[in-house]
């Protein structure tokens, strides 16, 4: 079960940017694998309780674990030809352009995915010898590539704070109902949330479409379990595994998704003296009322974006 960049997608910077971010993704899926075994770190065992409930605990640590493994294998790049198959031997090919699709046929049943930055795409049964693919957008692979940070590793630990006002990435859409932990959306999450899609992941769904998305979101399906639990949520994977990146980095977020205070936390102070606590916020509500904390910048586009088009639309 390996993972193939194909050779016809995409330009040499692309494909490099590709590349590394599986390799970043490898890296936090490892740690979060170390993370989701208990007592490993108690802040991590904290998240973990958050995301997953105590119920059947053992049960959802194991989950997790079988996952994070299929994740971790599928960021393996390999040289040959794509396989198919089962969770064991399926491999994954992922694509950053749109000249092979042809207009219309994006999905099998015509609905067309063109301005999502990311999607996956499983074989249907009678093609079962095909690999996996993921398809990134090149409107949002370009965006990515522009960012001063792009992987977990690139930011100082005392500096988390200003990173995360600063951080463009999925700004549009975050305010509407996310908490500051979802603004720490970094490209190698992107590459685990859609590598849980797949068979080596273990066919994860985007539990109630939108709502699966977001540390809010993910809460409320913590105390879920069957088809809807959190151990079926890409976005509850992806969450945790970034959250692991965070924690590695002296980082931890609090329940309701702000940031601990502390060093390279929400009230660190980096080398250019921009702590978090120095920086004016702006209130804004969610579709519950809530307060959510968000960059100043936004404070402005509040009133003028309308939040009812995102609804139902996959952000990752």
């Amino acid at each position: 079960m390996l993972d193939t960049l194909s050779k016809t997608t995409g330009n040499d910077a692309q494909r490099a940017f590709l590349t590394e971010a599986f390799a970043n993704a490898q890296t936090l899926t490892n740690l979060a694998q170390g993370m989701a075994n208990q007592h490993q770190n108690l802040n991590a065992d904290q998240v973990f309780d958050w995301l997953y409930g105590t119920e059947n605990a053992d049960l959802m640590r194991g989950r997790l674990r079988q996952t994070l493994g299929g994740i971790w294998q599928s960021t393996i790049p390999v040289e040959g030809e794509l396989r198919g198959g089962g969770a064991l031997t399926a491999d994954v090919r992922v694509f950053c352009t749109h000249d092979r699709l042809r207009e219309g046929r994006a999905r099998a049943n015509g609905e067309k995915r063109l301005f999502d930055p990311a999607w996956t795409i499983l074989p249907d049964d009678e093609d079962q010898d095909q690999p996996d693919t993921i398809q990134i957008c090149p409107w949002f692979l370009d965006y990515a590539m522009q960012q001063k940070a792009q992987f977990r590793g690139q930011f100082k630990p005392g500096k988390i704070a200003t990173m995360i006002t600063k951080l463009k990435l999925d700004r549009l859409a975050t305010w509407v109902a996310y908490t500051p932990v979802d603004l720490f959306q970094l490209f190698d999450k992107v590459i685990v949330h859609e590598l849980s899609h797949t068979r080596a992941g273990g066919q994860l769904d985007d539990v109630g479409g939108f709502s699966g998305y977001g540390w809010k979101n993910c809460r409320r399906l913590s105390t879920n379990r069957g088809d809807d639990g959190p151990h079926r949520n890409a976005d509850t994977v992806a969450l945790f595994t970034s959250i692991c990146g965070l924690i590695g980095e002296n980082g931890m977020v609090h329940e309701d998704g702000t940031f601990v205070r502390g060093p390279g936390a929400d009230g660190g102070e980096g080398d250019d003296d921009e702590g978090g606590e120095t920086k004016r916020r702006a209130l804004i509500l969610d579709e519950n009322g809530e307060p959510i904390v968000e960059p100043p910048a936004l404070e402005k586009r509040v009133w003028q974006f309308n939040a009812a088009s995102l609804k139902g639309r996959p952000l990752f």
